[in-house]
């Protein structure tokens, strides 16, 4: 079958011969003149719409082999195809200019325009640098905003393999009081030890994280607060676990576990002042152009 160079192929053509059109399209050997852009060829079209070769959406193809391509393209443009009938035969049984929906498309564009607007002047001018000492002072100045609602733990947690020659010491030494001399005694032994740290005192953890490593007749236990010190064995692994820190629901988080979010809120409180300012400075430079109904 031959094709010609036409201005589009319309919506009628069988599914089986986008298919192999959309093969030629991709691969850009179909015979148009070279004056006209690929990028302004009609790929579909459905009365009045036509679907260009420029709106196809780039990760449909980069990086993808010439069949995934042309299998992915040959759904968007099918996707397109019902949408397009679709609206065309809401819009005839509606009415073409429908004064409810020209309403709603209206408050849609310009609801559409402010926030795409409002959002490109955050993205330029909001300050994102926020100090430690700012988030620290807010973080103390606004502490109920940070109770736990699931208890939070520092612990440490390692394994050893059963057959190490150094278990007896680890052992001995995971029940020490962790501080930093202790902590750098059993660092030292890693290597020739095979310990693997899974966790360490110096981060807070929550007890659901913590409970992918415990056997189940302990999570009890640990909810309870009734561990402080504990060893179990799985798969030729020997684990030791020591509780440093609790935190119980209700508790104020540790500032070093909140302390993304803080500089969360301190940015969302930023954007927030930043827009309103915005809004008001508009609103009152452009007061000259309004126009109030006589009474």
């Amino acid at each position: 079958m031959a094709f010609r160079c036409s201005r589009f192929y319309h919506f009628v053509m069988p599914v089986v011969v986008w298919g192999s059109l959309l093969s030629l399209l991709l691969l850009g050997v179909l015979g148009c003149t070279e004056k006209r852009a690929m990028h302004e060829e009609v790929l579909v079209q459905v009365g009045e719409h036509a679907l260009l070769r420029r709106d196809l959406p780039v990760d449909l193809y980069q990086g993808k082999s010439s069949q995934d391509s042309a299998t992915e393209v040959k759904h968007y443009l099918e996707t397109w195809v019902r949408s397009t009938l679709l609206y065309l035969y809401a819009e005839k049984e509606m009415g073409k200019d429908n004064p409810k929906v020209e309403r709603q498309v209206a408050d849609f564009r310009r609801s559409l325009y402010t926030q795409s607007f409002e959002s490109e002047y955050v993205l330029t001018n909001l300050d994102t640098t926020v100090l430690e000492s700012e988030m620290e002072r807010f973080y103390e100045e606004n502490q109920p905003l940070f109770a736990l609602k699931r208890p939070l733990v520092r612990v440490l947690l390692l394994s050893i393999p059963e057959a190490s020659q150094h278990l007896a010491e680890v052992k001995r030494l995971y029940t020490l009081p962790l501080n930093d001399e202790n902590m750098q005694r059993l660092s030292s032994l890693s290597m020739k030890a095979g310990i693997q740290f899974l966790f360490t005192p110096e981060t807070w953890q929550s007890l659901t994280s913590l409970a992918k490593y415990l056997p189940a007749d302990l999570n009890l236990a640990v909810d309870n607060r009734r561990v402080r010190h504990a060893e179990f064995s799985i798969d030729g692994l020997v684990y030791f676990l020591a509780f440093q820190e609790w935190k119980a629901v209700g508790d104020i988080a540790p500032f070093n576990s909140v302390k993304n979010e803080v500089r969360s809120i301190i940015l969302n409180r930023r954007e927030v002042t930043l827009v309103r300012e915005l809004e008001e400075r508009i609103a009152n430079e452009g007061r000259a152009q309004v126009k109030w109904a006589e009474r």
